[in-house]
């Protein structure tokens, strides 16, 4: 949780990056002046609140990531030394954006102090590039009228791409916050992966959520398949688990498996699966960790299970396969039946 009642927007600089001509790039040499609190708090604002749940990433610590990580040393450092340390920055932003698909945007480098994350009082250096500009309509008064007049700038409520870096845990890679709401597909990786070099924090959070999605993967891989599991009864297991993590402070995988899954031959198979989702994923299931509620909060939809009958209809499921019936009547067609206590 980031929390940022007492930040102070210490300094602030923008710098505007093309990606098909360093020529039109515009590097600014000072920087951006800050007049009203307002403003300085509507910056905050789309600098940090995005982050209400975060999960954690930390610099992939990595020869070819080293200088914007040995940048980002300096200025929690040297905080003065923030204007010519966002130009090389810039730069090393510029040269990770080589993809056809990448917009040119402004690059926002800034120094708060005091934020609060996780119990934990530190500076931040904040990273933002502002791709997508908003029409707006300015009012004008005049003697006999109101005059409109058409504007174009950046929303302060939405966050195009972003990245918070804590100064705790250095030596781990510090702790980092990142975000890239605008690209979804190839293009995405410039961000998180060509641009700052991340990877994930191997925290609570990050345990957790690989054993939810390993959960829901191996159902629908494995058991839909093997043991010819529906909706309803996928609903039921994803609904133990959500069970499980909600109220077991200290998760064992002995006994998550053993409580979700029942059956021996089940567990068996999803104790072979979990190499697979290592391998495929290229990460670590943890046998013993804490469960992360904000980790469970974070993959709540993985827990819905959604009944699409044809066109027709849409029946949520949220578990206790007894109450819910499938069959065919005598004319081939599929049904399902129903039960319930009361009807709200």
């Amino acid at each position: 949780m980031i929390n940022r009642i007492d930040a102070a927007l210490e300094a602030l600089i923008i710098h505007h990056i093309d990606p098909v001509e360093k020529s039109s790039c515009h590097f600014s040499a000072e920087l951006t002046s800050i007049n009203e609190s307002y403003t300085e708090d509507l910056l905050l604002g789309m600098m940090l609140d995005y982050y209400k749940e975060p999960s954690f990433f930390t610099f992939n610590q990595q020869e070819h990531h080293a200088p914007l990580a040995a940048c980002i040393d300096r200025i929690f450092e040297h905080p003065a030394s923030i204007a010519a340390q966002s130009i090389q920055i810039a730069n090393l932003l510029f040269d990770s954006s080589q993809h056809a698909n990448i917009k040119d945007g402004d690059l926002f480098v800034s120094y708060i102090k005091d934020v609060l994350v996780e119990d934990e009082l530190v500076d931040a250096i904040c990273l933002v590039k502002a791709e997508t500009l908003q029409s707006i309509f300015s009012l004008a008064t005049g003697e006999h009228s109101i005059d409109v007049q058409v504007l174009q700038g950046i929303a302060s409520s939405k966050l195009d791409k972003g990245c918070v870096i804590f100064n705790t845990e250095k030596e781990q890679g510090y702790k980092i916050c990142a975000v890239d709401n605008v690209n979804k597909g190839s293009e995405a990786l410039f961000w998180k992966t060509d641009f700052l070099g991340l990877k994930e924090r191997t925290d609570d959070f990050y345990h957790t959520k690989n054993y939810i999605q390993a959960t829901k993967q191996f159902i629908q891989e494995r058991m839909k398949p093997i043991y010819e599991t529906d909706k309803a009864e996928e609903a039921t297991i994803m609904n133990r688990s959500l069970e499980f993590l909600t109220h077991e402070g200290d998760f064992n995988a002995e006994e998550y498996e053993r409580r979700i899954f029942k059956d021996e031959r089940v567990i068996s198979d999803f104790q072979d699966y979990k190499e697979d989702f290592e391998n495929e994923r290229d990460v670590r299931l943890k046998e013993d960790f804490t469960v992360s509620n904000a980790a469970v909060k974070n993959q709540s939809k993985v827990f819905k299970s959604v009944l699409k009958l044809d066109k027709n209809f849409h029946i949520y499921i949220h578990g206790n396969r007894n109450m819910i019936e499938r069959g065919v009547d005598d004319d081939g067609k599929k049904f399902y039946k129903l039960y319930y206590n009361e009807e709200n």
